[in-house]
């Protein structure tokens, strides 16, 4: 069996991104596990789904620990 070590929640840097990226980590945080969130490199409020491949890169390199 796989053990997972972390999530990495990719949520849009907007208001509604930042509500549903708490409540997930909400959710989660009572696991044995490491929450993370994206970091640098995708802009506020953009639509994650136009981000390009460099930049989501970027940004998982830079991640942030929630819980």
């Amino acid at each position: 069996t796989h053990k997972i070590n972390e999530i990495i929640i990719a949520t849009s840097f907007s208001l509604k991104g930042e509500i549903i990226a708490n409540f997930i980590k909400s959710k989660l945080q009572y696991l044995d596990i490491n929450i993370f969130r994206i970091g640098f490199g995708v802009p506020l409020n953009a639509n994650i789904d136009y981000i390009d491949e460099e930049t989501i890169k970027e940004s998982f390199k830079n991640k942030r620990r929630l819980y």
